[in-house]
């Protein structure tokens, strides 16, 4: 988010400075050139290098592009983990636009979701990528 935020110079005098907007796809990328073997995301006792997290993300882009996912609605079923996190980085460089979608919600709001928000693919742990034009897609991703 972009805003003015205070902050104290080196001489300790406070002032304003301009916060900017980061790219987290960018981010993420410069981190990975720079120190790939630095942990990027640690869920319980697993950890994800900026490396692997490139890696990871980078193919999974790759796949959606395949199955035409540039500019479309994306839905990740899941809970929050490293592959979670994997599959939104990856999403986003795909250039399509994330919708979470939460195991723990009813089927019909789910499918109610999937269906006002024009998703075109659907994705999760352990389960390939599927195309959602359909309520039997839909529904074989949420009884799966």
């Amino acid at each position: 988010m972009a805003g003015r935020v205070p902050m104290e110079n080196q001489s300790g005098k406070k002032q304003s400075m301009e916060r900017q907007p980061v790219d987290v796809v960018s981010a993420i990328n410069r981190l990975a050139g720079s120190n790939p073997e630095r942990v990027a995301l640690r869920h319980g006792v697993d950890e994800l290098t900026y490396e692997a997290l490139r890696s990871r993300s980078d193919a999974l882009a790759r796949t959606l592009r395949e199955q035409g996912a540039r500019g479309a609605v994306v839905g990740y079923w899941g809970g929050r983990d490293l592959d979670w996190a994997t599959a939104v980085i990856g999403i986003l460089k795909a250039g399509s636009r994330y919708l979470p979608l939460d195991p723990s919600l009813p089927a019909s709001r789910t499918s109610f979701m999937i269906e006002q928000s024009r998703c075109a693919l659907l994705m999760g742990r352990d389960r390939p990528i599927r195309s959602a034009y359909s309520r039997r897609a839909a529904k074989q991703l949420l009884n799966s």
